[in-house]
Order: structure tokens, then sequence, then C-alpha cells
């Protein structure tokens, strides 16, 4: 769509008219768009790569008041879902800004630096949070961020 995407569109829809029930139909199958669009309300998702039958079966299931999502992205909304629910919130503030720092490619004192803390206080926090976490090297580290949707791949 050249003005709004898929999301966007989906928004301003909802917002003129509550009470209509959206389906999207798009290219997208990253957890951020699906998760996104249903928590604006979206009733329907559905990938321009499936059949039409799949698309008339999403229309059909909205109309009866269900929610329809194809298998594709239901797969990146139950891995979210598990995910999110993981990190609910085993990671303090503190350790937060560090996983994103470490998954941006920061060494531990360029951490230090941006925090403002001591060199051993970032340690300490990188390595309770990769204990937290139960990952043992700063890649898992990084697969962990992006599953979480704290930094984009």
């Amino acid at each position: 769509m050249p003005l709004l995407n898929g999301i966007e569109a989906a928004r301003e829809i909802i917002r003129a008219c509550p009470s209509t029930k959206v389906v999207i139909l798009t290219t997208h199958t990253q957890d951020r768009y699906v998760l996104e669009g249903l928590q604006l309300g979206v009733k329907g998702y559905v990938l321009k790569a499936n059949t039409v039958a799949e698309l008339v079966d999403a229309v059909h299931a909205v109309s009866k008041g269900e929610t329809y999502i194809t298998h594709s992205a239901s797969a990146a909304v139950l891995e979210a879902y598990q995910t999110k629910a993981q990190l609910r919130e085993p990671l303090g503030v503190q350790e937060r800004r560090v996983l994103r720092l470490i998954a941006e490619g920061k060494t531990t004192k360029e951490i230090a630096d941006l925090l403002g803390i001591s060199y051993k206080t970032a340690e300490c926090h990188r390595l309770r949070l990769m204990q937290k976490l139960q990952v043992h090297s700063t890649a898992e580290v990084v697969r962990y961020a992006v599953r979480c949707g704290l930094i984009e791949a």
C-alpha cells in the first residue's frame, strides 16, 4: 500500500469504526507484526502467500466472531508468548539495559561508560543476567534479545 502499511491501516480503520472486524492480508510473519495487529483488535491475520481458500476461511471465521491466525503466523505468536512469559520479569531494570547493550555489540567497558557505572558493576550485571537467562555466551544473549523483541535482527 502506498501510504499506510497493514498495521497502520488497521489502526485507522479500528479507530474510525471500532465495530469493524479487520482481517490483515500481509507478507509479514514476524511476531511483532502479528502481536501488534492483535493488540489493535485485528480479528484475522492471513499471509499473501497462502491460498485464496484460507483467506475465505479467515473471513468466514471472523464473521462468526472468531479470531483467525494463519498457521505460520500462529507459530510466531505462540513463540513470542512463551518467550515473553519467560521474560516476565526475570531481569531487573539495569540488567535489561545491560542485555540490550550487549545485544547491540557493546563491550563491558562501553556498557559501564554508557550507564555511568563501574566496570565491575557492569560485569556483575552481565554475569547475573546470563545466569538468570541460563545462557553461556554473548551469542546466546543476542539470540535471546532478538527473540524477545528487545532488538531487531
